[in-house]
């Protein structure tokens, strides 16, 4: 609705202007029809006589006088006077008159123009209705800017209190769970569950500074890191290590990796005995991919469960809908990786996934025509062992295409050339090549809705 409305004095000012038109058309009709009619009236003799050189003087003396644009006398469909300026048809600034005398055989074919004063309030309104128009854009832009700033500013303040809130909400929870403050167990119930709405929201809110819902490069230990110290808030008594690698990158939605690790500390909590509950996460890699392990010692996963875990319509808890599961499979999928579980009553589980590592890649090529970035990319590329390209031009690149393997990993600054990034990506996509990254220093979510891109990073190497 305020979209619309942003639109409304558009709409206002282009309507003025179309009924300023239709006026000045309407009133130029009108004089053309008083006129031919007074002209008919005042030469009747003339026009059934076929005195051309009578009707002749005539037209030129209102050529001399009039706003005329094209003058013509026909007598038996042969010319004997004619005046033409510009518009002889009906226009928006010309209205045709046609007299004729059947008798006769004498025709005149005369346009009357728009006078040149109404020409000059046409053309003021216009200029008028333009400078609303750019005022209003002016005004409407710098509305929304003050709210965004505004809005920004706000959702700081709503990430501090919803932190701050965390470590009350938890001192509340850990005495209700202690029984310290002699609460029955049906108002203790009740309780725990108000608080874990509570804190539910409060993560959702200290989670949604981050607005990006495509792919970057992500360093996956320090994204794990800020959930667990999340979660080491909310849970106190549950004993939650990190432990392993420090810097392990992937291209991936770092919100939705975040969610994803979120829920899955959450399930492995509620399958442990809380005085007890130890969870271990632990990053490592291999050739192609970086590996998290969550283990817990719950009371385990049955296997019958465990089949059928990841489906949208299928959970144990009480008060879920399997879509957590359902959707970090999904996720993963789509950054190239996968999830599995492993679960047993005895030794608890362990829950892994493998997202590619964005080191993964033996060949890599930069089209990017800013010499620098180039130079930047080269070094630290001989400085890791990594099989790069450098192309300054999308002619220098397409010319060697042929010779160039489609599995190969293929970064494009946004701003080269004729094309953009975003075009060249889609060309590239359609003729086979499916590793196809932006490079650029713009706004990633630029570039939501491009399903053949899969990521967007700035101009530092992803190496």
């Amino acid at each position: 609705m305020k979209k619309k409305l942003h639109y409304l004095p558009f709409l206002i000012s282009i309507l003025s202007i179309f009924v300023l038109a239709t006026y000045l058309r309407y009133s130029l009709y009108l004089d053309a029809n008083k006129f031919s009619a007074e002209f008919q009236a005042q030469n009747a003799v003339e026009l059934s006589s076929a005195d051309i050189y009578k009707i002749s003087t005539k037209l030129n003396r209102l050529y001399s006088v009039g706003n005329w644009s094209c003058l013509v006398g026909k007598l038996n469909e042969r010319e004997f006077f004619a005046i033409k300026n510009t518009l002889c048809e009906n226009s928006l600034i010309t209205q045709q008159i046609n007299i004729s005398s059947k008798e006769s055989g004498l025709k005149l074919q005369m346009t009357l123009s728009l006078s040149e004063e109404k020409r000059k309030i046409f053309i003021m309104m216009l200029f008028f209705q333009l400078c609303i128009i750019l005022s209003v854009r002016f005004i409407v832009q710098l509305v929304e800017s003050k709210k965004k700033e505004e809005l920004r500013a706000f959702n700081i303040k709503a990430m501090r209190f919803s932190h701050d809130i965390r470590s009350p909400i938890s001192a509340i929870y850990s005495l209700i769970e202690s029984n310290e403050v002699g609460v029955d167990s049906k108002n203790k119930a009740i309780i725990l569950n108000a608080l874990d709405v509570i804190k539910n929201s409060s993560l959702e809110l200290l989670m949604s500074g981050d607005k990006s819902h495509v792919a970057t490069v992500v360093n996956i230990p320090d994204s794990i890191r800020e959930v667990v110290e999340i979660k080491k808030v909310e849970y106190p008594l549950s004993n939650i290590k990190l432990i392993g690698l420090l810097n392990a990158r992937s291209i991936i939605i770092e919100t939705h990796f975040k969610r994803i690790i979120s829920n899955l500390i959450n399930n492995s909590i509620e399958a442990c005995d809380k005085n007890k509950c130890e969870i271990i996460i632990s990053i490592f890699n291999n050739d192609k991919n970086v590996i998290i392990e969550i283990s817990d010692n719950g009371k385990g996963i049955p296997q019958h469960v465990q089949e059928k875990l990841g489906t949208k319509i299928f959970t144990t808890k009480t008060k879920g809908n399997g879509i957590g599961l359902a959707s970090a499979h999904e996720d993963l999928s789509s950054w190239g990786g996968k999830l599995e579980i492993k679960s047993s009553s005895k030794d608890g589980t362990v829950i892994s996934l493998m997202i590619p590592s964005i080191e993964e890649c033996s060949k890599v090529i930069l089209i990017d025509d800013d010499e620098l970035t180039r130079m930047i990319w080269n070094n630290k590329a001989q400085k890791q062992g990594i099989d790069l390209t450098c192309y300054k031009s999308v002619d220098g690149f397409m010319n060697e295409i042929e010779s160039i393997n489609i599995e190969t990993t293929i970064y494009i600054d946004n701003h080269i050339g004729e094309l953009s990034g975003v075009e060249l990506a889609e060309k590239l996509n359609k003729l086979g090549f499916k590793k196809l990254y932006l490079a650029t220093g713009s706004n990633p979510n630029d570039f939501v809705g491009f399903k053949f891109l899969k990521g967007v990073i700035g101009k530092e190497p992803p190496f």
